[in-house]
C-alpha cells in the first residue's frame, strides 16, 4: 500500500484487460500524471503519481481502461463488418442503383 497521498496503485487482471488498452489510456494522460506499470503474477499493476486529486483520477482511469478494452474487443470481433458498413454508407448512390 502506498502512503504518499499523491500516489495510487491500480491492478488489472490480465485475463480481462490487455496491456494495449492500459498503454493507450496512459498515453492520453501522461502529461498530467506519472505512470509506472509492472507485470505482477496474473495482473498488471499501475502506480499513478501526481497531484492531490490522483485518487479521484484513479477511478476515472479505471473506467477509461475498461472502456478502451471494450473498444479493442469490439474492433477485433466486428471490425470487418464495421468497415463494410462504412464503405457502403459512403459508396456513391449512383453506383448502388446500378447493382
Amino acid at each position: 500500500m502506498l502512503t504518499d497521498k499523491s500516489q495510487v496503485k491500480c491492478r488489472f487482471s490480465k485475463q480481462q484487460i490487455s496491456l494495449e488498452a492500459i498503454k493507450q489510456i496512459i498515453s492520453i494522460y501522461h502529461d498530467k500524471y506519472q505512470f509506472v506499470y509492472d507485470d505482477v503474477d496474473n495482473d498488471y499493476e499501475i502506480i499513478i503519481s501526481g497531484n492531490e486529486q490522483v485518487k479521484e483520477f484513479a477511478e476515472e482511469f479505471k473506467r477509461e481502461v475498461l472502456d478502451q478494452e471494450i473498444r479493442i474487443s469490439l474492433q477485433k470481433d466486428f471490425g470487418e463488418l464495421r468497415n463494410l458498413i462504412v464503405r457502403f454508407a459512403f459508396f456513391p448512390a449512383e453506383a448502388r442503383e446500378k447493382e
